[in-house]
């Protein structure tokens, strides 16, 4: 017996308008990204000029030119930006290097399982650990970072890497240890959401970000422009300019003008990777710290000028504060591979108020 073809007519119509139904309703269906990017289309807004690649928070990153984009931040090889962390073997706190500088001289390597530390300034000689060696002991320790109750876990890599790290920071051993966060192994209760304020419309993301022991989401992009910009401001007197590794970025572009990241909503880089502008970077005492000589600034710059003409209006002083905004923090939406000198594209947000600094810049001027 044959089936009729009108019948085949209609399961074939039926099958399509399913298929179609759920390329429109599924967020990566091909047809709807089709759709939303004729509709909203990617602009050109400049070039990956830097990567920046920090295994240890507070350490001196890495510049490397290629980098995988994971759900856990930028990753070469063995290394994961950020995951790993400086605690007080007391306490169990975390270390920063705006409260103990030093941090920021040492560079830290994983490179066929070994965990390499270097003083940048020859301070001591290198050390050398085995992470599996760490795994077998399973000595796990917890900190907690900015947010109360948000506990994140690690291995304690052992007192030998943590007395080399306690010598640096306060020239004698026994008040350091670091500890290794394994994905999947470890605990992680942070979740970063979208700040609305600062990218309304983005209420409806389906997974926050899990950063591991970055302070806020799992990427930083700052533009070359905008650095240019606030070193005008200053008069060096023939003293080196503030570089990007002051802020500490993942990904620094070039060929926009100054604070245009303000405005994307969302940024492409290459063919692959996807990210949403989730919120502002706003900037503490951290970037006080010189990151070629390891100290802090006493005249409080560069965060005095910044706070001059980048910081919050009256009306979002009580979630912003005092803090300026210099940089995006972005969450991944799609993964990928990035390298220096790929395109970067946006899709700039809807009714973005260009006076939104207009307000600090008249309380400096009064």
């Amino acid at each position: 017996m044959t089936t009729p073809r009108s019948e085949v007519a209609l399961l074939a119509g039926a099958a399509g308008a399913i298929y179609l139904f759920h390329e429109l309703l599924y967020k990566d269906g091909f047809l709807r990204r089709w759709l939303e990017d004729w509709m909203d289309p990617w602009i050109p807004v400049g070039t990956i000029s830097e990567l920046h690649l920090s295994p240890v928070k507070s350490m001196r990153a890495h510049l490397v030119p290629t980098a995988h984009c994971s759900a856990w931040g930028l990753q070469v090889g063995e290394m994961i930006d950020r995951h790993l962390i400086v605690i007080e073997n007391d306490t169990g706190k975390f270390m920063a290097a705006k409260y103990q500088p030093k941090l920021v001289r040492i560079l830290p390597t994983i490179e066929n399982g070994v965990l390499t530390l270097e003083s940048v300034d020859n301070v001591l000689d290198p050390i050398h650990v085995s992470i599996s060696d760490a795994v077998v002991q399973n000595k796990q320790r917890k900190t907690e970072l900015y947010t109360k109750g948000q506990q994140i876990s690690g291995l304690d890599m052992g007192a030998e890497i943590g007395d080399w790290i306690s010598r640096i920071v306060y020239d004698e051993p026994g008040k350091c240890r670091l500890l290794y966060h394994i994905v999947g192994k470890h605990t992680n209760q942070r979740e970063m959401k979208v700040d609305t304020t600062w990218c309304p419309g983005s209420e409806g993301r389906a997974e926050p970000d899990k950063p591991i022991f970055g302070d806020e989401n799992t990427y930083m992009l700052m533009s070359e422009g905008s650095l240019a910009d606030l070193n005008s401001r200053f008069s060096f007197d023939g003293c080196e300019p503030y570089s990007a590794r002051q802020f500490r970025p993942t990904i620094l572009i070039t060929g926009c003008v100054p604070y245009e990241e303000d405005k994307w909503r969302r940024v492409k880089i290459g063919r692959e990777c996807e990210f949403l502008n989730v919120k502002p970077c706003t900037r503490c005492v951290l970037v006080l710290v010189d990151p070629e000589k390891g100290t802090k600034a006493e005249n409080n710059e560069p965060l005095k000028t910044l706070r001059a003409y980048r910081s919050a209006p009256a009306k979002d002083r009580a979630q912003y504060g005092y803090s300026p905004f210099f940089g995006i923090h972005l969450g991944v939406d799609r993964t990928g591979n990035v390298n220096v000198g790929d395109t970067v594209y946006a899709k700039y947000k809807k009714n973005y108020d260009e006076s939104y600094f207009d307000e600090c810049r008249r309380e400096t001027k009064a």
